[in-house]
């Protein structure tokens, strides 16, 4: 899997043993940004593409947003993203993924 914005980075490895819980934080690319943008893949399979409001507006970089996805042992996946600092989140059940590693 891979988490995409304005950078891709690799977030979850192909083959891991189920189940799977990652945390990364991510932050905002632009000055003043009041949205992140989530776009997660799975190779080149698109899951899930949202956008996160963001409360906390400043600098590019300050705003710290966690991002956290589990894989249960059956394959659901569910996301939830926090934005530190504030009472900002939002919890995805369901998203539709294949089993890692199947």
């Amino acid at each position: 899997f891979a988490v995409t914005e304005t950078r891709s980075f690799p977030f979850l490895e192909a083959n891991a043993p189920l189940p799977i819980f990652r945390t990364e934080t991510l932050s905002t690319s632009k000055d003043d940004q009041d949205v992140l943008h989530v776009h997660l893949v799975e190779g080149k399979t698109s899951l899930v593409r949202f956008d996160f409001p963001l409360k906390q507006r400043g600098p590019r970089g300050v705003a710290k947003i966690a991002l956290t996805v589990r894989v249960s042992a059956t394959g659901a996946m569910s996301l939830t993203l926090s934005e530190q600092g504030t009472t900002n989140v939002l919890d995805r059940e369901g998203v539709a993924v294949r089993v890692v590693g199947q």
